[in-house]
Formats: structure tokens, sequence, C-alpha cells
């Protein structure tokens, strides 16, 4: 799995865990415990009565410190595994998203939509982003024809924009990074078996038209995919 991180968020994550990392800081714990316990004895030898318990409750202060640090660094014990985890949660999932405007009808402000049932949301086709943006309009392509039957050859593709976005993911039960690339689809004539009004099945998914107001209005649209309808919004 390749990793796509922002330099300035690894170094944070990696800042943030510094005093953590390795075993350098249990020998720190451990020695401030041994330097807290040298001065309770040390603390009965001096005669003066206020020297005495000035140092006495300055040991017990330092030795209590350091037992408390030991007991945290093992109860709370930070391994290459954790900060894998942390680290492989800040990846960025790059996406490709198609706005595709209902063919045949001048100035349509209505956008193709399909039902995402783990999301339970309706989306905007998108894929992950093929790195090449060449190849990523050629994969779109493909993924246009496979999963909604709209002819390679009938299908103008244009990238407006990209967005980042950072939400939680409720179909992965936890936080994702994206990197949103915005196309514009222009499709040329109404494919095979899709309707302009009311849903239709194509390709095996539920499939609706819907304006960018009417997406915002939709409670859910608005909770799961405010970011993507705001990205496309502002892009074409």
């Amino acid at each position: 799995m390749m990793l796509m991180i922002r330099e300035s968020d690894l170094r944070a994550v990696l800042d943030k865990h510094r005093t953590q990392i390795g075993v350098r800081p249990l020998w720190d714990s451990i020695l401030i415990f041994i330097t807290g316990v040298f001065y309770i004895p040390a603390a009965w030898a001096v005669s003066n009565a206020i020297c005495k318990w000035m140092m006495l409750g300055f040991g017990l202060l330092v030795t209590g410190y350091g037992a408390y640090e030991i007991v945290e660094h093992v109860r709370h014990r930070f391994t290459v595994e954790i900060l894998y985890k942390e680290i492989a949660g800040m990846k960025r999932i790059s996406s490709s998203i198609v706005a595709i405007r209902q063919p045949g009808v001048p100035d349509s402000n209505k956008y193709l939509l399909y039902y995402d049932s783990g999301w339970d949301c309706w989306f905007f086709p998108n894929r992950h982003s093929t790195p090449n943006i060449q190849d990523d309009e050629r994969d779109l392509g493909n993924y246009l024809n496979v999963e909604f039957k709209i002819p390679m050859q009938d299908c103008d593709l244009a990238m407006r924009g990209t967005e980042e976005s950072t939400k939680y993911s409720t179909e992965h039960d936890e936080e994702r990074h994206y990197l949103y690339r915005i196309y514009s689809g222009d499709v040329q004539t109404l494919p095979e078996h899709w309707e302009l009004d009311g849903e239709f099945e194509v390709g095996g998914h539920r499939c609706k038209w819907m304006t960018i107001a009417e997406m915002l209005a939709d409670e859910r649209i608005h909770d799961v995919n405010y970011d993507v309808v705001t990205a496309v919004r502002d892009n074409l």
C-alpha cells in the first residue's frame, strides 16, 4: 500500500511522539526515580531541621514523579505498530469526481448521482485517482463506460480543479484525508437505459439527477458529502 502524506503532517506526528519513541524516555524516568530515592537518606544526614525537611520533601517529590512516569510508560507503551497506525491513518486518498449534466438538455443544472449502499448516500460517479493526469482521464473514461454504459467516444472529460478534505468515514469507521480531482463530463447523447426523469438503473447502479441546491438540502448528502458537493459547485 502506498501512503500519500504531507511532509509537514509527518513531521508533526513524529514531533508529538518524540518523547515516547525508543527506550530512552523510560530510562530517563528510572534515573529520576533513583535520584529521588538517594535524596531521601541524604536528607536524614543533614543536621539543620529546615534543610532536612526541604530535602526530604524534594526527594519524595522526585521519587513519586519518577515512579509515576515509569508506570505511565509501562501502561501506555508506545510501539512501532502504534506509530505506523497513526501515520497510516494520515494517508491521503486521491479520488476523481465526475460531474455529468443531463445530456441533450440545454443549460441543465442537474447532475448524475448514483446510490452507494455502504455510505447510504447519493454520490457523483467517482474512482480512485491514477497519479498521472492523462492516465487518470483514460481510466475515468473506462470506468464510466463499464459502470454507467457511457460510450467512451461520447464523453468529453475536463479536469476543473482539486480540493482537499478531512472527514470521518462511516463505512470504514475512521477519519480519512481526501484529495479530490474535480472533472466535468460532457455526454453528447443520452446513453441507452438512461432516463431524464426519476430514478433509473444502469450497470447495477441506482441513478438519478439532482441539482447542487437539492444535494445540499438533502440531510444525508449534506452530512456525508458536503465537501465534495461544494467542491464541484466551486470548480465548475
